[in-house]
């Protein structure tokens, strides 16, 4: 127990007067996240790079869906908990909206980014996203990626 005068280091809890556990360093690497599903929107395989992820998907042994139109079938399920698992494991290869193909500011920092993909493919207990957008929470990424506008050499992003 703590008595006055004791010294506490970084290292011991709040809670006790026992040093904290260390955790031993990870020996493995980190899960990569693979899709059981990956569906294709006609408009994504027009595009040369919708191509090439279908090439590269095809030699993963995964389940593989070329869909009739450009909007995003069979996710919903008979309940939300199935059709949240059946989100989170697609992956949908769409081609990016116009709005999306511009610089975007991202707030406080002075930072411009361009957005390669939508969605997050992780399971986080405390995310909000998850029960606040609209729609399965499916992961999207662009297959119009090369044709983004390359910037002017002499112009700021602002002037994009």
């Amino acid at each position: 127990m703590l008595t006055a005068g004791s010294q506490v280091s970084l290292s011991d809890t709040l809670l006790t007067d026992q040093p904290a556990s260390v955790s031993a360093p990870r020996t493995h690497s980190a899960k990569l996240w693979l899709p059981q599903r990956v569906v294709f929107t006609p408009d994504a395989l027009d595009e040369e790079f919708g191509q090439q992820i279908l090439a590269r998907v095809s030699t993963q042994n995964l389940e593989v869906e070329l869909l009739k139109s450009n909007r995003l079938t069979g996710l919903r399920q008979d309940d939300v908990r199935a059709t949240y698992r059946t989100a989170k494991n697609t992956l949908a290869i769409v081609k990016a909206p116009a709005g999306a193909l511009r610089l975007q500011p991202t707030p406080p920092s002075a930072d411009w980014q361009l957005n390669m993909a939508e969605g997050c493919p992780a399971h986080c207990q405390y995310c909000y996203l998850a029960g606040s957008l609209s729609g399965p929470p499916v992961v999207k990424a662009f297959a119009n990626l090369p044709c983004w506008p390359t910037p002017p050499p002499t112009s700021s992003p602002a002037a994009w």
